[in-house]
């Protein structure tokens, strides 16, 4: 999709703004066709790329730019959840799932899908439960 005809930077800074470099040979009906194609989440494909490489840092680069790319899009906040997981980050994991669905109620008055709060599920329904120590502070309380 994307050609060099000879090396040069890929992004050139005019004003204040960022541009294609004008040697840059762009294959616009591949680009266009990646963007239009509801099953191409050119995104959150290269954050699970990166992941099943092991790297974690540019994984989670990628699932943030699909996140602020489209806030409501699910699937973008699902990957990055998901990486959260995976790294051993259920505070982090939580937090993203209820800004999302905080996000969610704001903008549209919907719920979440049944495929990340099914990923959610075990942290949620352990966040719910309380804890031993908590629950024999609150009973010695009361004696």
């Amino acid at each position: 999709m994307w050609r060099l005809g000879t090396p040069t930077p890929l992004i050139v800074a005019v004003d204040d703004a960022l541009t294609l470099d004008p040697e840059l040979d762009v294959d616009f009906h591949r680009a266009c066709a990646l963007t239009t194609d509801p099953g191409a989440l050119p995104l959150e494909t290269l954050s699970e790329r990166y992941r099943a490489r092991g790297d974690h840092h540019h994984a989670h680069q990628a699932a943030l730019a699909a996140v602020q790319t489209d806030p409501l899009r699910e699937s973008a906040h699902r990957t990055l959840v998901g990486l959260h997981l995976a790294d051993g980050n259920p505070a982090q994991a939580v937090h993203q799932y209820q800004s999302y669905r905080t996000l969610l109620r704001v903008e549209l008055g919907l719920e979440p899908s049944a495929h990340i709060h099914d990923l959610m599920r075990p942290l949620l329904r352990s966040a719910r439960q309380p804890t031993r120590s908590a629950a024999t502070r609150s009973t010695r309380g009361r004696g």
